[in-house]
C-alpha cells in the first residue's frame, strides 16, 4: 500500500514540473516570432490568410476534416487594430464582408484570460468569398475571433487571433465522375436532381464520391434511405452539411448518390441534392 502511495505521489510531481516547464516555454515564446506554420485542412486557401505583423505563438488545429482549417495566434496589438487590419487587408484580396460583432466576453462564451473583461474586449469578424468565376464546387467561409487577453503572465501579445477557414459546398456544383455522359438537370424549389452516364463501374462510383466529397465540405452520413420504407438503398451514399447553431440561424443541405446499371459497361449516376447553405 506504502509502495502505490509513493508510486503515486511520485507521478502527480512529474505532471506538476512537466506542467511547469511548458508555461516556461509559453513565455519564453514572446520574445520571438513564429515563422513557418503547418497548415492542415484546405492548405491553399488557409496559408494567403494574413497574419497581423509579430504574430506569435502561432498554432494550428489538425482535428478539423480536410474542407477546414484554423489558426490561433497572438499579437501586441488591440482587438481595434486587429479589425482594422483584416478589415483592409481581405477586402484588398476580394473578400465580401458579412457581418462584425463586438461583444463582452464572459462565462458564456469564450475568454482566454479567466477574467472580469472589458466592454467591448472581442470582435468577430465574417468574410466570404464565391467561386462564382472558377469551376470549384465550393465557395468558401472565413471567421476571424479577436479578444484582448489582458496581458496575462504568460499569455505572448495582447491580443488572441483565432482564424477560421471552411469550405462551403455549392449545391449546384455537385462533382461529377470526369466522363460523364448525357447528363440530365432538373430543379424545383430547394431540390435538385441530376443523372449522367459513366462507364465507372457502380463501386467505383461510391469510392470517387466517398473520397472527393469530404474535401469540398459534406459529411459523409452512410448509404442513403429510401424515404418510403426507412430501408437503406443498395449502391447509394448519403452526404450532409449544416451551418449554425441553437442560438443562431441555421442552414442545412443534403446529397443523395445512388447508382444503377443501365447496360455492359455503363452506369447511371443519380444525385439529389436538397436544401441551402448560408452563402447561396
Amino acid at each position: 500500500m506504502k509502495r502505490r502511495s509513493v508510486i503515486l505521489l511520485i507521478s502527480v510531481a512529474v505532471v506538476i514540473v512537466a506542467g511547469y516547464f511548458i508555461q516556461m516555454s509559453l513565455a519564453a515564446s514572446r520574445t520571438s516570432s513564429a515563422v513557418s506554420v503547418s497548415y492542415v485542412g484546405i492548405v491553399t486557401e488557409l496559408s494567403k490568410v494574413p497574419l497581423y505583423s509579430g504574430a506569435l505563438l502561432i498554432e494550428k488545429d489538425d482535428s478539423y476534416p480536410r474542407a477546414e482549417g484554423s489558426i490561433l495566434y497572438y499579437v501586441d496589438a488591440s482587438v481595434k487594430d486587429v479589425e482594422a487590419f483584416y478589415t483592409d487587408q481581405l477586402t484588398s484580396l476580394h473578400w465580401q464582408s458579412d457581418w462584425v460583432e463586438h461583444r463582452r466576453a464572459d462565462s458564456d462564451s469564450v475568454n482566454l484570460n479567466w477574467q472580469t473583461p472589458k466592454l467591448d474586449d472581442t470582435a468577430s469578424l465574417h468574410f466570404s468569398r464565391l467561386n462564382d468565376e472558377g469551376d470549384e464546387p465550393y465557395d468558401l467561409s472565413l471567421l476571424i475571433d479577436a479578444e484582448d487577453t489582458g496581458n496575462v503572465k504568460g499569455t505572448p501579445g495582447s491580443t488572441s487571433v483565432i482564424i477560421y477557414l471552411a469550405r462551403v459546398p455549392n449545391l449546384s456544383r455537385v462533382p461529377l465522375l470526369p466522363d460523364a455522359s448525357e447528363i440530365k438537370k432538373a430543379e424545383r424549389g430547394q431540390t435538385r436532381t441530376l443523372e449522367y452516364i459513366t462507364a465507372t463501374t457502380a463501386n467505383g462510383v461510391l469510392d470517387y464520391y466517398t473520397d472527393v466529397m469530404p474535401k469540398y465540405g459534406w459529411r459523409h452520413d452512410g448509404p442513403a434511405l429510401d424515404l418510403a420504407t426507412g430501408q437503406t438503398l443498395p449502391g447509394s451514399l448519403l452526404f450532409s452539411w449544416g451551418y449554425g447553431g441553437v442560438d443562431t440561424e441555421s442552414w442545412e443541405a443534403n446529397v443523395q448518390v445512388t447508382t444503377e446499371p443501365v447496360s455492359i459497361g455503363l452506369v447511371k449516376v443519380n444525385l439529389r441534392v436538397t436544401g441551402k447553405t448560408n452563402l447561396r
